[in-house]
């Protein structure tokens, strides 16, 4: 009997440890859908065809999230430091280790399997088209 309570009490100390860490944002909102049309940046008109997938898996494998637009800061869509691989349609676009663009940021313009080859797995938190 002590035993299966004391399981129960470590069970329930784990799950509000999880509930209590949450994102690391600071606030309590849950992440925003992948949206396969990102809010576009003021003046920015950007054909539809224009778009980055980021993947968590390199390979374009794992959970994949599409954008036509500039995100700030990745974190809103549960993705910010997980991307391994992208996938690119039309436009030249950075990537940027900390949120709204800052830090070491890398410019692509070609699809890439595998972000190992650029010291930058992992790291993406924000992204932008810059043309």
């Amino acid at each position: 009997m002590w035993r299966l309570l004391s399981t129960v009490v470590m069970v329930l100390a784990a799950s509000v440890a999880v509930a209590m860490a949450g994102d690391g944002s600071g606030t309590d909102a849950p992440a925003k859908p992948c949206l396969n049309q990102a809010p576009a940046s003021p003046g920015a008109v950007a054909p539809r065809w224009v778009t980055i997938t980021l993947f968590r898996d390199t390979r374009f494998e794992g959970r994949g999230c599409t954008f036509d637009g500039d995100i700030p800061d990745l974190n809103a869509y549960a993705f910010a430091g997980v991307a391994s691989s992208v996938r690119i349609q039309g436009g030249l676009w950075q990537l940027c280790e900390r949120p709204h663009y800052r830090g070491f940021c890398i410019e692509l313009e070609r699809s890439q399997s595998d972000f190992n080859l650029f010291g930058f797995n992992d790291r993406a938190r924000s992204l932008r088209r810059l043309r």
